[in-house]
């Protein structure tokens, strides 16, 4: 708006005369104040330059973090040949039985475990209708520190294909089983402690509340883990043979 020097009207921009007073405008009399100065649509906006790059990092991280969730983990899963799987077969039979023939040790590598733990562990598939994410595969193993690493590749909503790896240290003793959750990661990424819950509580029950697995832990005295294998001792016969009976 023009502001008239002479009766204080406002007149609209390009205005020769006066809408009230009817007074000639002259543009030279008017204070730079009195004339608006239009924006320059092609100034430059620090902020809002740094906005738009907030923005864009935030798009690119967020695509960073989904791209290493999907991607499968850099070490393979484990695959047994048909002769590692009934070897593995043969040893569990071996030492679950209860008889005179029993074994009170064996020695598992990281492909017979991971049959059995396909075998023993995996959910039944007429059982899985309606799950949102359903276990197709699991991996175990027998890392040189000593710990064992599980790795179950499964689909969300049956489709989008998900990683998730635990690195476990396993102790057993007269005193039972326990098992602590060192590292959780879903496919490459690696996720901070606050979240790692959220990966071992999928994972490790699905071992835990195997009613077939209870019971040879609750006969286990000791596990040894080495790199590629681990040698599991139980009770002795007669004391797993007593303990069944009073059950």
């Amino acid at each position: 708006m023009l502001k008239c020097p002479k009766c204080s009207s406002d007149n609209m921009l390009g205005a020769i005369f006066c809408r009230n007073c009817g007074d000639k405008l002259n543009l030279d009399d008017l204070r730079p104040s009195d004339i608006p100065r239009a924006k320059n649509p092609n100034s430059f906006s620090f902020i809002k330059l740094v906005y738009r790059l907030f923005v864009l990092g935030m798009l690119v991280g967020a695509a960073g973090v989904l791209a290493m969730i999907l991607l499968p983990p850099k070490a393979t899963m484990v695959t047994p040949s048909d002769s590692e799987k009934a070897l593995a077969e043969r040893k569990y039979q071996t030492m679950v039985t209860l008889s005179a023939r029993a074994a009170e040790t064996a020695m598992f590598t990281s492909a017979e475990a991971t049959h059995l733990a396909m075998k023993k562990v995996l959910p039944d598939p007429a059982k899985t209708d309606g799950l949102v994410l359903v276990p197709e595969q699991i991996s175990v193993e027998f890392l040189p520190s000593g710990c064992i690493s599980i790795q179950v590749s499964a689909k969300l909503f049956g489709k989008l294909p998900l990683h998730s790896t635990a690195i476990v240290r396993v102790d057993a003793g007269d005193s039972g089983i326990t098992a602590s959750v060192l590292k959780v990661s879903a496919g490459r990424l690696a996720l901070p402690g606050a979240l790692a819950p959220v990966i071992s509580e999928r994972v490790l029950p699905m071992f835990v509340d195997n009613s077939e697995l209870k019971r040879l832990a609750a006969d286990m005295r000791k596990l040894d883990v080495t790199g590629g294998s681990a040698t599991i001792t139980l009770k002795s016969v007669r004391e797993r043979i007593k303990n069944a009976s009073a059950k």
